[in-house]
């Protein structure tokens, strides 16, 4: 069934993106032009303020040359209308007069004796030296923004020309900004469909990452997710096929029994019940392991409940593994053991009880008994670190090709193509034993062995006794 989702708001993702990009473009503008307005403004009024200093400076030099007496000086500092006629004749007209007011004369103490009063008092002045001797200064007062007109109206067409560009500047962003937001969009609305589709069940779909940013390494974490459950519903299926096959043989010989009787081909006698029974314990015992492997699937991710020490692991496995051996003979099979100190063990636990272990062993028990060849040979070797224990089964010929190797530990799973049942059993041996042992924390791995069998290494956390 298909899966709906709300249709978007008309605030989308892509007005947002496009609005946060055109915003942040704006703020960018805006503060470039306000710092460079300011800028602008300072280093141009500090431009008009060394042009005042670079003018005070050459009136003092055409003065000099006017009055070269220290006495010239005196007479001009008693007498305005004479100080006027100085600056006339030196070059300070109107027309080039900067700044408030004309400029002002100081004597030789810095008091101002012609001239406009400044602002707080702030000039720029330039020393007057006649026969190496400071008679006075001539001062202007500090400009602190454009006065002359011509000075302003250069200073305004600087603004407005850079306000144009910041203008043209805002719209490219803009302009910009639409098709960038366009483009991650609709990157996003692939990686959705694509989820659309899974969530759909259509795992089929796969995404090209079309760079390694995070949009990128999304796409990938999707075709991942896509292929795991991919492989999840080819197991499932072949799940399905594989239980309706083993539940179908022994219902379709029960069937064929009970219908032969009922037609009078097979007698109802002992030797018939016996085998029905026979079918309906193997059905029981197939139902059982299901079971039984769905529960400890579903605890895995618990943890392990009960605990086992070290030392009473060591002794356990080699009492049952003497037990199994007793009931075989060598022709048949022949066992080796190798087995840690007691020393080893001391003061650490296994995440496994015991009934749990005593099944993991009758189940590779079993398994190298359906599948090693007579005379067989069995090396089971039992190690301890400090922080786990490893337990090593290795069988004798037959072996497991490297491609089935993987698949040893699927449900119902078995290296033959009869599928004979009396020889391969349920098929869920070593899937419970992978169970047991990843619900204790621990790892089960499946190799070939030196034997020229299979080799199945089963490693446990230890922990020290809390």
């Amino acid at each position: 069934m298909p899966v709906r989702f709300r249709s978007l708001s008309l605030f989308s993702i892509r007005a947002r993106l496009a609005l946060v990009l055109a915003g942040t473009a704006l703020l960018i503008a805006v503060g470039l032009f306000l710092a460079f307005q300011q800028s602008f403004r300072s280093g141009f009024v500090a431009y008009l303020n060394d042009a005042q200093q670079a003018h005070l400076i050459g009136i003092v030099e055409e003065l000099i040359d006017q009055e070269p007496a220290v006495t010239d000086w005196e007479r001009l500092m008693r007498s305005p209308k004479a100080w006027r006629e100085a600056l006339a004749s030196a070059g300070d007209r109107p027309r080039r007069k900067r700044g408030p007011g004309r400029l002002a004369l100081f004597d030789a103490n810095g008091e101002q004796v012609f001239g406009r009063q400044a602002p707080e008092n702030d000039f720029m002045q330039a020393p007057i030296m006649v026969e190496d001797q400071l008679v006075g200064y001539i001062g202007a007062p500090v400009l602190r923004q454009a006065s002359n007109a011509a000075d302003r109206v250069f200073l305004t067409s600087q603004t407005q020309l850079f306000l144009l560009w910041t203008l043209v500047a805002m719209l490219l962003s803009a302009a910009l900004a639409i098709p960038v937001a366009g483009y991650l969009t609709r990157r996003l609305e692939r990686i959705s469909t694509a989820v659309q589709r899974l969530a759909a069940r259509d795992y089929s779909v796969r995404l090209a990452p079309v760079t390694q940013d995070e949009l990128g390494q999304l796409a990938a974490h999707v075709n991942l997710c896509a292929e795991t459950l991919s492989r999840y519903q080819s197991q499932q299926q072949r799940w399905l096929v594989d239980i309706s096959h083993e539940l179908r043989t022994p219902l379709s010989i029960l069937r064929a029994e009970i219908e032969a009787m009922i037609d009078g081909v097979r007698p109802l006698s002992q030797d018939g019940l016996v085998s029905l029974q026979s079918e309906v314990l193997m059905l029981t015992g197939l139902v059982t392991s299901l079971h039984q492997l769905s529960v400890l699937e579903e605890q895995a991710e618990g943890g392990a409940t009960e605990f086992m020490a070290a030392r009473d692991l060591i002794n356990f496995v080699q009492t049952k593994l003497a037990s199994l051996e007793a009931g075989v003979s060598n022709n048949e099979l022949r066992v080796g053991l190798s087995m840690p100190g007691q020393n080893d063990a001391h003061n650490r636990l296994v995440s496994l009880g015991m009934a749990q272990i005593e099944q993991v062993i009758n189940n590779l028990w079993q398994n190298t008994r359906r599948y090693t060849d007579a005379p067989g040979r069995l090396q089971v070797e039992l190690s301890l670190t400090p922080s786990r224990v490893i337990l090593r089964w290795e069988d004798s010929a037959p072996g497991v090709s490297n491609d089935q190797l993987p698949l040893v530990f699927d449900r119902l799973w078995r290296d033959e193509q009869s599928r004979n049942r009396a020889l391969g059993g349920s098929g869920l041996g070593l899937a419970i034993c992978k169970a047991l042992v990843e619900s204790a924390g621990g790892k089960i791995t499946a190799g070939q062995s030196t034997l020229g069998g299979l080799t199945i290494v089963i490693t446990l956390p230890l922990r020290p006794y809390s």
